[in-house]
């Protein structure tokens, strides 16, 4: 988006746009609002967007929206995959030496994408390590039947890969992505690996990735395994405190009588609040065969040679909370990171944040080994 086109504040239809966007949330609508001065009975998007475009917002409260949009989207959203490794090669020399990432977007798209790859990226061995290598990539997206606001946009993904060192070699596969576009390129390049994996040898024809999924864990095992986040981890890394947490019932099961009333006709409940790591859902063990988990948004005290602070991070099963999809992909995002004072003014937010996403992908892998089906 040209700066120029963001020297005048919207209001009424062209405001819709940006205050419509599926990526702000009711909270936030709400939160508006109540700054404004307006309260209302009902905070569903049907009733806040057509109260908010009869308003007229100052600069900083039309700034805030576009940035609450802006970093929702571009915060990374990581995925693990595994593959069973065959031969005894550098991981390095195993990539394609002919790899183009436009000739696979070319290859898998039956129509013209709406979006471009800045530059020709290409794979890069992590701090000279031949087993484990990176692939960054930006993406410019245009969609013109979008608004204003949303024209043109630029999104990043990647893709890690490193090579076990264990007794049963593998290839563990850290993918991230900020919007649809750049995970479904993340996915084709993924499986243009493969093939090139199997076609060298590298890889059995019969292995294919595994996925860390919803329906790779009974119920229990599920609560456990994101729980487990909950512990103190990588030396660096203590629990706060559970902020949000999203639960149903499993419409498979007879819920305990106990909670029967609570659970009748919800789908899904997102519940936030204080200590709800002490919540009865919770802290009844009795209740876990019976109800889903599918999400939990934590915060966190670290503290890192790059400085100290506190940060919020989402781990979710997104797929199945939007649409019921028991193969749903597990992800995890941080949402927010609050430097401590001391550290605000020198600190490199960006090496905290890749050191923080190591550490949490590293308690995911130990998890899902433990509590998997």
């Amino acid at each position: 988006m040209e700066e120029d086109k963001r020297t005048f504040l919207p209001y009424g239809d062209s405001l819709r746009v940006l205050i419509a966007h599926s990526e702000l949330s009711v909270s936030n609508h709400k939160s508006l609002l109540k700054n404004k001065g307006v309260f209302l009975g009902d905070y569903e998007k049907n009733t806040t967007v057509p109260t908010l475009m009869k308003l007229i917002l100052d600069p900083s409260e039309f700034q805030e929206l576009v940035e609450m949009q802006s970093s929702k989207e571009d915060n990374e959203k990581y995925r693990t995959l595994k593959l069973p490794w065959k031969k005894d090669v550098d991981l390095f020399e195993a990539i394609p030496k002919d790899f183009n990432i436009n000739k696979i977007i070319k290859e898998s798209t039956a129509y013209k994408p709406t979006f471009k790859v800045l530059g020709s990226p290409q794979f890069k061995k992590i701090d000279g390590n031949s087993n484990r290598v990176e692939l960054e990539y930006i993406i410019e997206r245009e969609n013109n039947t979008k608004g204003w606001d949303e024209r043109k946009t630029r999104h990043k993904g990647s893709l890690i890969l490193e090579k076990t060192a264990s007794d049963n070699i593998q290839l563990v596969l850290t993918k991230t992505h900020t919007a649809k576009e750049t995970n479904e390129l993340g996915e084709n390049i993924l499986k243009n690996l493969k093939s090139h994996f199997k076609d060298n040898g590298y890889v059995r024809n019969e292995d294919d990735f595994e996925r860390i999924q919803f329906n790779h864990f009974l119920n229990e095992n599920r609560i456990q395994f994101l729980f487990g986040f909950t512990d103190a981890f990588h030396g660096s890394m203590d629990f706060v405190k559970l902020t949000d947490l999203t639960v149903g019932p499993d419409l498979k099961e007879d819920p305990p009588k106990e909670i029967k009333d609570f659970l009748d006709g919800i789908n899904k409940l997102r519940i936030q609040g204080e200590a709800l790591q002490r919540h009865m859902l919770i802290s009844k063990k009795e209740y876990h065969s019976k109800i889903v988990f599918s999400s939990l948004t934590i915060r966190y005290k670290f503290k890192l040679s790059e400085g100290n602070g506190s940060c919020v991070v989402e781990f979710v099963f997104s797929d199945y909370e939007d649409k019921q999809n028991e193969k749903a992909e597990f992800q995890f995002y941080i949402q927010s990171i609050t430097l401590d004072k001391g550290y605000r003014q020198h600190a490199n937010q960006q090496k905290i944040r890749k050191k923080l996403n190591k550490a949490i992908e590293g308690q995911k892998l130990f998890l899902y080994e433990k509590h998997k089906i």
